[in-house]
């Protein structure tokens, strides 16, 4: 028996019968554990105990609701829980951010499994930014509550979907940063839903056992931040900030606990798959400025073009092409090409590129390997010049694509920048199956894929979007695409954006 089960008893009792902050001394021996004997001995007096609980409550989350509203343009979420120590220099560092970007903090209070409360020290620093919910005034469809998930809980995104339909954004507490982006209705609603879970400024002391590992090695200092904009669609967008190393990046500016840089560069920009010609012009232009406006120092392409010419999908889809108007395979790379060229690569003069890759540009190789070139009078010749690059091993649109500033990698190329694994497509999986989120994380210690246009952090692996319509003639209404870029800062933290 301690002083602390003491406390946690005396808890209980006020929990268990709603007297709120304090019961007396009659009561508590009427329902409680110890002796009020004891208690006094302990404490001096009854009145001396009373006082010391009453600090812990205010200190406990418990039961409480705290919502706020707020109307600001900038909201930065992190989490905090109960019984534990936080990243001073975390906190500090987001303090600083909110400071310089006139955005509001906010620390979502869980309670923890372990029945301890914060420090008075912490809670004193905490309190002027603790909620339970928080209320957007600017867009309603917006859920930021704590909904008790534990700390321990492998995914904490997990069953979010039967909430989506009512709200556009989710974003939960937890030690992890995660996000994916909900089912929606691509033909009716007009911006994808996403979700999203903060991060913390918690120091979790997880057990030493295989599940708590992976918890530890998951566990991220960091925040989401909402930003408001109405360049699109008058919405809150999020983004995530992760703290390491004494900084958190945000796009082309580094911020510590009292320090801001701006304009610095970054080490790569991720873009989600181009599948020219069948762009986004808003999405591309959002792109060109987001690589120009953190300088980028290397810019990473997946899936560059569509392919649509000799898709072996629609090989026989007559019908298709015709009220599609499909292109030849030259008409169709020349203009790609073009456009990677002209539209993108020259309008980031300060940037190097990388082509991965991708899972359309095996559209080729599986259609020079079925002979359906011979038969196809309208890309035959070109595709007898593909056939022999292949044979000799050349890149078979290599003449479309050439640049100076351009850096095109096979499969079994390995591209890594800044601990990043980049050079994945992430349509191949673990022997010869297909690819997905989970099998990179299993293989990578971090890493960067694209593919299925739909925008993911699982643990350390992030999924970029993709940067085409999101309309196209073989989606189905039903999706989970959208729109968005990855970036890679100097300490090795990697941002997802969102447009």
């Amino acid at each position: 028996m301690n002083k602390e089960e003491i406390v946690l008893d005396y808890i209980n009792v006020c929990n268990l019968i709603n007297y709120g902050d304090s019961v007396s001394r009659s009561v508590y021996r009427k329902y409680g554990t110890f002796k009020t004997s004891l208690i006094e001995k302990i404490y001096g007096t009854w009145t001396n105990f009373v006082n010391e609980v009453s600090n812990n409550l205010i200190t406990s989350r418990g039961d409480k609701t705290i919502e706020h509203v707020t109307s600001n343009n900038k909201i930065v979420l992190t989490s905090v829980y109960d019984g534990y120590d936080i990243n001073e220099d975390c906190l500090d560092t987001l303090i600083n951010y909110c400071d310089i970007n006139n955005a509001e903090l906010y620390v979502l209070w869980v309670k923890s499994n372990n029945n301890k409360t914060l420090s008075k020290e912490v809670y004193d620093k905490l309190q002027p930014y603790l909620i339970t919910e928080l209320v957007c005034f600017k867009q309603a469809n917006i859920l930021i509550k704590d909904l008790n998930i534990s700390l321990s809980c492998k995914n904490p995104l997990s069953n979010l979907e039967r909430l989506q339909n009512n709200y556009e954004t989710i974003i939960v507490p937890s030690p992890k940063q995660y996000m994916k982006v909900l089912p929606y209705d691509s033909k009716n609603d007009l911006v994808a839903k996403t979700a999203w879970s903060t991060g913390t400024i918690s120091k979790i002391n997880y057990k030493n056992t295989i599940s708590g590992t992976i918890d530890k090695l998951n566990h991220t200092f960091g925040a989401i931040l909402l930003e408001y904009n109405n360049e699109y669609l008058p919405r809150y967008v999020a983004r995530n900030l992760i703290y390491k190393d004494d900084y958190i990046y945000d796009l082309n500016s580094q911020y510590s606990k009292n320090s801001y840089r701006q304009s610095i560069s970054v080490s790569s920009v991720v873009l989600g798959d181009l599948h020219f010609p069948e762009h986004s012009t808003f999405s591309l232009k959002k792109s060109i400025n987001l690589i120009n406006q953190c300088n980028a120092e290397s810019v990473i392409l997946h899936d560059w073009c569509s392919f649509n010419s000799i898709n072996h999908h629609e090989a026989y889809k007559y019908l298709t092409k015709v009220q599609y108007n499909a292109p030849t395979l030259e008409e169709e790379l020349t203009e790609s090409g073009n456009l990677l060229k002209d539209a993108l690569i020259e309008k980031c003069p300060n940037s190097l590129f990388y082509l991965i890759h991708s899972n359309h540009d095996d559209f080729i190789k599986k259609w020079l390997d079925n002979g359906e070139f011979i038969k196809d009078k309208y890309n035959a010749v070109l595709g007898c010049k593909m056939f022999i690059n292949y044979t000799e091993h050349n890149c078979p649109f290599l003449d479309y694509v050439k640049h100076d500033r351009l850096i095109t990698l096979t499969e079994d190329d390995n591209l890594v920048i800044n601990g990043v694994s980049l050079s994945n497509h992430g349509h191949s999986g673990i022997a010869g199956s297909r690819g997905n989120v989970k099998s990179y994380n299993k293989t990578y210690t971090r890493s960067i894929i694209g593919h299925t246009h739909s925008p993911q952090i699982y643990e350390n692996t992030y999924v970029v979007g993709t940067n085409s319509k999101l309309n196209l003639n073989y989606t189905s209404k039903l999706s989970n695409w959208a729109m968005a870029n990855a970036i890679v800062h100097k300490n090795g933290t990697i941002q997802l954006v969102l447009f």
